[in-house]
């Protein structure tokens, strides 16, 4: 059987980036740590997880333990490792089983080794490890995944040793022959330093663009050669004043078929895995908001020169959705003139919807123009709790029809923060929905968010954004077509498309009333 021991909060650097958080919750390519390290479990084994008596899960964290059978040992407050590990043996009461433990901050290439292995690795990171002799040489320390024949032993010195675990398992090794596997995949979650350096080697790679980060910069380089030279040219393009909230960018140009640029690396969170998985207080979203009004505002002071020659930026709008609901019908045969129903309620088409939020979008005037980023949504920001700043990286940096431009409509920025916020955008990539099917065209939705998203929500409706808040500004119809224009960008997952088209319903539904 296995135990992830993630029986008591993150330290308080993480605390401080994420809120009360057992370490197997700490967010990793946008899902908990606990669901990579279920990845890498045998689909047959039970497995037990140790949390902190005073967490309170959310549904959704519940459903994904429930759907992979684990079982849930709550552990009191303030017990030491040794304490937690025989609390949770104690309370499972199967002392015959094997036993292997992973402790909850870390991950490794897998968890299948055979019983009494110890995994070691070398650390070069001055924190109160557990090193495998006293001198400390070679900075070889337990890495976090232990395995055991005989549980009764353990849970014995445990006791002797006044349940110092790292006694304990050392006590261990002169009753039973352990192996000490080395191993160099060892990624430690556990400290704030150790945590976002382990998530820079595992970060996610979106398919048409290649990402590469050394402690420094990152790369990023793909065949869509003008969307990337676009977004180098928006980094270099805009105003200094600007360029407080952005990476400084390095290189940029064209090698091998591929556009690249390499800018300055931030270890920082983005605001979409702080909503989705974090548990911070809504004073932290307050400043993280007024950080985002600033930088909006500031964008929306600086005008493009009468010499350049603008876009008709209405086409943001109601051509750009015709256009990609078009693109969403020919890749999925989805009746755009047919009506949905959603919970039991019957909506119009989407092609009606369009209609009619289009007509409630006010034309945008050229003289309104101003730098704007395009692409200003959760997952393009990232925050620093240290400067109660943001930095905003991949910017849009094109028109309408793929020209480079720094220039657009400030209240597009603004749906676009809305579309996470109001949206839930990044709930759905995330896969925090519930969606189910009841017949063609007839659907029950369901989107998972915690306590406090409302009183978040609640916030950025409070927000001032050029002195006006998001209603104020006239964005919800935009936000609506944000939904729509994305489903062919999302080809990849029919059940998300669908997921999006139903949260398109849900806003159209609230923006009517």
């Amino acid at each position: 059987m296995y135990l992830i021991t993630s029986g008591e909060y993150v330290s308080q650097g993480l605390q401080a980036e994420y809120g009360k958080i057992p370490p197997a919750f700490l967010p990793l390519q946008n899902k908990r740590l606990f669901i990579h390290q279920l990845d890498k479990i045998p689909s047959d084994s039970i497995v037990y997880i140790s949390l902190p008596e005073s967490f309170v899960l959310n549904e959704k964290d519940e459903i994904d333990l429930s759907k992979r059978k684990v079982i849930i040992i709550r552990t009191p407050s303030r017990l030491s490792l040794g304490q937690s590990i025989t609390h949770a043996l104690n309370s499972i009461g199967k002392y015959d089983l094997d036993l292997k433990i992973i402790h909850g901050d870390t991950l490794f290439e897998n968890f299948k080794h055979p019983s009494d292995t110890y995994l070691i690795a070398r650390t070069n990171d001055n924190y109160s490890w557990a090193y495998i002799n006293s001198e400390e040489k070679n900075n070889i320390v337990y890495a976090g995944f232990f395995s055991f024949s005989n549980q009764n032993i353990l849970i014995r010195l445990l006791t002797n040793y006044n349940y110092d675990f790292i006694k304990a398992i050392e006590g261990y090794k002169s009753e039973i022959k352990v192996i000490e596997l080395y191993t160099d995949r060892w990624y430690d979650f556990g400290h704030i330093n150790t945590y976002y350096r382990s998530k820079s080697h595992l970060t996610s790679e979106r398919s048409f663009n290649s990402i590469a980060i050394n402690n420094q910069t990152v790369q990023k380089e793909s065949y869509k050669k003008d969307k990337i030279l676009a977004e180098a040219n928006w980094f270099c393009s805009i105003p200094p004043s600007l360029r407080v909230y952005t990476p400084h960018v390095f290189n940029s140009g064209e090698r091998d078929g591929k556009g690249f640029y390499e800018m300055e690396y931030f270890f920082l969170s983005t605001l979409s895995e702080l909503l989705v998985f974090g548990f911070n207080n809504l004073f932290i979203w307050k400043k993280i908001f007024e950080s985002c009004q600033q930088f909006i505002e500031l964008s929306h002071t600086m005008k493009p020169s009468k010499t350049i020659d603008l876009p008709n930026f209405n086409d943001l709008y109601a051509k750009k959705t015709y256009t990609r609901l078009n693109e969403f019908k020919n890749i999925s045969n989805f009746d755009l003139e047919r009506p949905i129903t959603l919970n039991g309620e019957e909506y119009p088409s989407l092609l009606q919807i369009v209609e009619i939020t289009s007509g409630l979008i006010k034309p945008f005037k050229t003289d309104e123009a101003c730098v704007s980023h395009g692409d200003f949504c959760l997952s393009n920001i990232l925050y620093d709790f240290r400067k109660q700043n943001i930095k905003v990286i991949d910017p849009r940096g094109l028109d309408f029809e793929n020209n480079q431009l720094i220039y657009g409509d400030i209240r597009y920025d603004v749906a676009k923060l809305a579309h996470s916020i109001i949206g839930f955008y990044d709930h759905i990539i995330a896969g925090y929905y519930e969606l189910v099917e009841n017949e063609p065209y007839n659907y029950n939705f369901k989107i998972y968010t915690t306590p406090i998203t409302e009183n978040i929500q609640n916030k950025f409706l409070e927000t001032k954004f050029t002195g006006k808040s998001f209603e104020e500004l006239d964005t919800f119809p935009i936000l609506i077509h944000l939904f729509l224009s994305m489903l062919p960008l999302h080809a990849d997952d029919e059940n998300r498309q669908k997921a999006l088209i139903m949260n398109a319903l849900r806003l159209y539904k609230k923006y009517i009333k």
